[in-house]
């Protein structure tokens, strides 16, 4: 798994506790939630070695949580976020992006999106910012 500062994870065995993660080594992950490491947090951390790290599912809770709005249009509920020039469209697992052109928003497929922390690592590409 390919994780990035500020992505949320769960520690083996303790699936309801999101943690954050707020230092890469290359074997450990920092997670500490609430604070920006430094010197005097860094003694709050926990370092849990990635191994013992697993991602969180993307379901319907989480990507409420990230703002995108529930849409029923025919059979097929899907999830969209708006975002400056960009919309998100989430459904079945599967994700699309799409820029607006001059008229209408183009439209990309993504490879399935199961966890949390690849939609935040690809929002996080396309728009710069955290999700």
């Amino acid at each position: 798994m390919k994780y990035q500062l500020g992505n949320y994870v769960t520690e083996v065995g303790k699936p309801g506790q999101i943690l954050t993660v707020s230092g890469i080594d290359l074997k450990n992950l920092c997670v500490i939630n609430g604070y920006v490491l430094n010197e005097e947090t860094a003694k709050q951390a926990r370092i849990i070695p990635v191994e013992m790290v697993e991602p969180i599912p993307l379901d319907a809770e989480w990507l409420e949580r990230f703002s995108f709005k529930q849409v029923k249009l025919d059979r097929t509920p899907f999830y969209e976020l708006a975002i400056e020039n960009i919309k998100f469209l989430y459904y079945d697992g599967n994700l699309e992006f799409g820029v607006m052109g001059i008229s209408q928003y183009e439209f990309v497929r993504m490879p399935k999106i199961k966890y949390v922390h690849q939609l935040q690592n690809l929002f996080f590409c396309l728009v710069g910012k955290d999700l």
